[in-house]
């Protein structure tokens, strides 16, 4: 009884070891071919590392797939450098380290992604996260101004970036300079025209006050107490004529008396101011030195607000209104303005006697 049991065990057993064996049961995924991921992991590593050995870890993930982890040693065909510190200057240079000797070996972990249909497996995925970060870069990486720390090609540049330095140095003190004697020559050139604008202007100066002189004395000379005018008075196709006498002189202050020659009872007196450098009236183009006011009343033979005969009496109107007067080669001419009389303009024209 005994016997039988054990042996009923044992059959037991022998047939779960049976149905693993045959596959019917779950079972550890084959692994891609070796070769195959060497070949993956060579075709992902930086161009200046050669890959020395690998080592596989293949974990299922599906009835058909793998995570191959894998550690892969590497060794650099040529030494290999980082950056030391950069140096500013001109040019810049770039001080290099080795950190990697060439044929140094050293261990890199990654893993891949691996598919079979049938026999045939399709790898992807490949990926490095650990252990490139130590490597450095081989010389030709860098710039043609970088250079190993204490060889004497890395001490030459260093050299020659001091030189340049000081050429630099030289050149902006130079610039400076240059810049100053610019900067002054424009400050004489400035001050240079001011004085010669600021002669300019005294000259004009002087020239207008000798103007304004000789204008004065012109007009004093014009006006000197006997000076005598006799000329015309007229208005379209009407005239008389006229007398003007200046009589007193007080500076600029002058008097004189108008009279008709033809009638000497037809007089009147006018005082006013003379001007040496008067300016035009409003939306007029001429300007007079001499402006006279009649003062008081004249004496006619007639009657009226003057004692004129104001029957066609041209003497009476211009003599009821200022004279404005100004020099001429000859004399004097001007204007006796009675339109807001009624009367018109009249126009004054006086050769001295």
């Amino acid at each position: 009884m005994i016997n039988h049991t054990n042996h009923r065990i044992v059959s037991s057993v022998l047939l779960v070891v049976a149905f693993a064996l045959t596959g019917c049961g779950k079972s550890t995924p084959k692994s891609p071919p070796k070769q195959q991921v060497r070949d993956a992991v060579a075709a992902v590593l930086p161009p200046f590392l050669s890959l020395d050995s690998i080592e596989l870890e293949p974990i299922s993930t599906g009835p058909e797939s793998v995570k191959v982890n894998f550690k892969a040693i590497v060794a650099p065909k040529e030494d290999l450098y980082q950056v030391d510190r950069e140096v500013p200057g001109t040019p810049k240079v770039t001080l290099l380290k080795a950190v990697q000797a060439a044929g140094t070996k050293a261990s890199l972990y990654g893993s891949l992604e691996a598919r079979r249909m049938m026999d045939k497996w399709t790898l992807e995925l490949t990926e490095i996260p650990v252990g490139l970060e130590q490597f450095g870069k081989p010389r030709g990486a860098f710039s043609a101004q970088s250079y190993v720390t204490g060889t004497d090609e890395a001490n030459t540049a260093l050299r020659q970036q001091a030189v340049n330095a000081e050429l630099q140095e030289q050149a902006k003190k130079a610039a400076l300079q240059r810049q100053e004697r610019e900067r002054i020559a424009r400050e004489e050139q400035l001050e240079q025209t001011r004085m010669a604008a600021e002669e300019q202007r005294k000259k004009e100066a002087e020239q207008r006050k000798a103007e304004e002189e000789a204008v004065r004395q012109k007009l004093m000379l014009a006006t000197v107490p006997g000076a005598t005018y006799i000329g015309t008075i007229s208005r379209e196709k009407e005239l008389q004529r006229i007398r003007l006498v200046f009589t007193e002189q007080k500076g600029f202050l002058v008097r004189a008396e108008v009279s008709n020659p033809d009638n000497s009872k037809q007089k009147q007196t006018f005082t006013g101011e003379l001007v040496s450098n008067p300016k035009p009236e409003r939306n007029r183009s001429v300007a007079y030195p001499i402006v006279m006011s009649p003062v008081g009343e004249g004496t006619s033979k007639g009657s009226g607000q003057y004692g004129f005969d104001t029957s066609f009496d041209y003497f009476y109107r211009v003599v009821s209104v200022p004279l404005k007067l100004r020099l001429t080669d000859t004399g004097l001419e001007g204007e006796s303005d009675t339109t807001v009389l009624g009367w018109g303009l009249f126009t004054l024209r006086l050769q001295r006697q």
